[in-house]
């Protein structure tokens, strides 16, 4: 058989093709799975989203007022402390758990690492959080931990170790999943459809639900204080990424 030169049989020809093809992806693996982790939530610098709704708080008289609000949660910085990625963020929906007014948004890190996503206010020690890699470990554990990837309807995370509970209390479970539109959410197109889950915390004293949208994030945030009434009840309206 005649050969122009250069050429192969097909068979050696497309096992090459396919070895080359085999190692491409190999070396491509790991920075795509990094790069679908870290877009999970996406946390780049000057990412900002917008919520509206309503609060309740109760006064020193023990009245109550209802106002209604807009609250801004902002990407801040980037940064990193071992193996910890950290977005340095201002606001989030929790300030409004007991809003009062003139309240202004709050300072906190979002770490996250393995997957595991963790929510820590900052209390003057935000020097010690980016810098020292035992004192930030201290502080990303089950208390903070507050969304993990990949979700799944009926799965329960964040409970405490030395209180294994089966009555899906103090611990947050994912209550639903369902498919929606943004259609509502300025800098989202309105066409594109969403896998949407719907995260509960429950305890004897309160409860929390809040709806989050991977690649998107916090698409709405309720809290309920079963006393002493403290309430939030908002959802997204715009999100812009950078």
């Amino acid at each position: 058989m005649f050969l122009f030169k250069g050429w192969l049989p097909l068979p050696m020809k497309m096992r090459i093709i396919c070895g080359i093809v085999v190692i491409l992806f190999l070396c491509n693996v790991s920075p795509l799975v990094a790069r679908q982790t870290q877009e999970f939530f996406p946390l780049s610098e000057g990412n900002y989203w917008v919520y509206r709704g309503t609060v309740k708080w109760t006064e020193s008289e023990n009245k109550v007022k209802k106002s209604p609000i807009t609250w801004k949660m902002q990407v801040i910085k980037r940064l990193k402390n071992g193996p910890y990625e950290i977005a340095l963020m201002k606001g989030h929906p929790a300030d409004l758990c007991w809003y009062g007014p003139g309240q202004k948004p709050g300072e906190y890190l979002i770490v996250w690492r393995e997957n595991k996503y963790y929510l820590i206010r900052i209390n003057n020690d935000i020097e010690k959080l980016i810098g020292d890699e035992s004192y930030l470990s201290t502080k990303a554990d089950f208390n903070s931990l507050f969304l993990i990837a990949p979700l799944k309807k009926d799965v329960a995370f964040g409970n405490d170790p030395d209180n294994q509970r089966t009555d899906q209390m103090y611990v947050w479970f994912v209550d639903n999943e369902n498919r929606s539109k943004l259609s509502h959410v300025a800098g989202i197109s309105e066409k594109k459809v969403f896998t949407k889950y719907t995260l509960m915390y429950r305890t004897n004293p309160d409860h929390q639900i809040v709806g989050f949208v991977p690649s998107v994030g916090i698409t709405n945030f309720l809290y309920v204080h079963h006393g002493t009434v403290a309430e939030a009840d908002v959802r997204l309206v715009e999100f812009h990424q950078k």
